[in-house]
Order: C-alpha cells, then structure tokens, then sequence
C-alpha cells in the first residue's frame, strides 16, 4: 500500500476507495493520519537513530546501504497482544489499519483492502461467524462502506468472552468515566466503572458495543449503532438511558 505525506489529512473522511494512506506528519497521537516516515525501513532507522543518541551514542556522516551478512543484533517486535490492547483502549485507527492490512498480506500475499477483506471474511468463516451483510471495508471502521449489525457485534463479543482471549478482550475495552474513549463519558452515571464498551464515532455515527453488570450481578453483552446522526450529545444521552434500563434489568 501506499503511504503519502500530507499536512491537509485533518479530518477521517476516505474519499473514494484508495490503497492510499494519508499521513499528517506534523500531529502526532493515537489516530489514523500519524505517521512521520513514508517507507518502514526510515521508521525503523528513524527510531534506532533516537535511541542511540538518547543513550549518548552520536550517530554522524551519511547513511550508507547495509553490505553486512553478519546480525549484530536482534529487536523483538511487540506481541499482537501488546498491540492490540492499547489499540482498543484509545482506538487507535492507524493501529487497526495496519493489522488489517497485514492480515490480507499474511493470507493473500498482498497488502491493500481487497485482501484484508477477504482475509477477515475467511477467517470469521472457519470459525462459524454469521457473515450475512457483514463488510469489512477496514480495519479502522472509519470507511462509511463498513457495514455490521448490532447482532453480530454481540456475537463476536460473547464468542470471546467465553474463549481464551477473554483476559485480553476485557482489557482492550475502555471503561465508563475512567479509561480510553470512555474516559470523559459516564462520569455523573451508574455504569461508571461498570461497563466496559467500544466506542465508534463518525460525523453521522455514534456506537457502543461491550459488556455491562447488572445491579442484580448479571453481565450483559450489548451493541447499539446510530445512522444518520446530526446530534451526538442526544444520541449519547439516549445511549445513557439504554445503560439505565439495562442496569436495573432483572433476570430469571
């Protein structure tokens, strides 16, 4: 795929469908547009270069190309595990992008989002995942192409809740009024630290989908999307009053 610096990359809208990655260079944070280098071999370099300085070591003259057979030493990249719950936590776009990407790269020897689809789709495919209607357009959710039903959300959330990932689910989900994209939400509210959801946020959509404790001690799962959406605050207070009749709901 590629990748091209721009400064104008300010907003989340993807004009049209592009392999192409626009990057503001001049913002960095836990988003889609942050990138400072256009080819992985300058991030790599870039970083080594700062480590060492940072350590006193000066790094001077002109970068030479590697001519050297012989490894004079090893970096252990971070496990997908280490990437992903941070990922969930701040919903980190570029993060979830790149996985996507090298999902279709693992599966289909190509990286672009053609293939990253059709990787997601087989791979929910041999695990008995519903895919009617399902379109993985990204990894991000920020394409409006995107298409998933609250049902599904809530499958795929009580599937790994009941997995051996259940450990890394609950710590990939923002909680209410205290971490992530929930930080600032549920402040004044009963769910506050009691529900654990991810949020998904366009100019006209609003979503949040996780898990909730009863005040009866039950857990639920629950996804709810907003289309079309022209007031986000209303939209959230009626997400509020949902969190409401789903905390005093009481099961048999």
């Amino acid at each position: 795929f590629l990748v091209e610096p721009s400064g104008n990359a300010s907003g989340q809208a993807r004009r049209g469908k592009s392999d192409m990655i626009l990057v503001n260079s001049s913002v960095d944070g836990y988003d889609y547009w942050r990138l400072e280098h256009n080819q992985p071999s300058d991030v790599y370099a870039h970083h080594i270069r700062r480590q060492l300085q940072l350590h006193g070591i000066m790094v001077m003259g002109q970068e030479q190309p590697a001519v050297a057979e012989t490894a004079v030493g090893r970096l252990k990249s971070l496990s997908i595990e280490e990437l992903i719950i941070p990922m969930g936590v701040y919903s980190d776009n570029f993060r979830a992008e790149m996985l996507y990407l090298t999902l279709g790269f693992e599966g289909f020897d190509s990286a672009n989002y053609a293939t990253g689809q059709a990787a997601i789709l087989a791979g929910l495919q041999r695990i008995g995942f519903p895919l009617e209607g399902l379109v993985p357009a990204d990894g991000s959710g920020l394409s409006y192409e995107n298409r998933v039903s609250p049902g599904q959300l809530v499958y795929i959330l009580n599937m790994l809740n009941e997995s051996k990932y259940r450990e890394i689910l609950r710590r990939m989900l923002p909680v209410a009024g205290e971490s992530g994209t929930l930080e600032k939400r549920f402040l004044e509210h009963r769910a506050r630290n009691n529900l654990q959801a991810k949020t998904g946020t366009l100019k006209s959509v609003v979503s949040l989908s996780g898990f909730i404790t009863t005040e009866q001690g039950n857990l639920l799962s629950f996804s709810m999307i907003a289309n079309h959406v022209k007031d986000h605050d209303a939209c959230w207070q009626t997400i509020e009053r949902f969190a409401d009749l789903m905390l005093d709901l009481r099961l048999e």
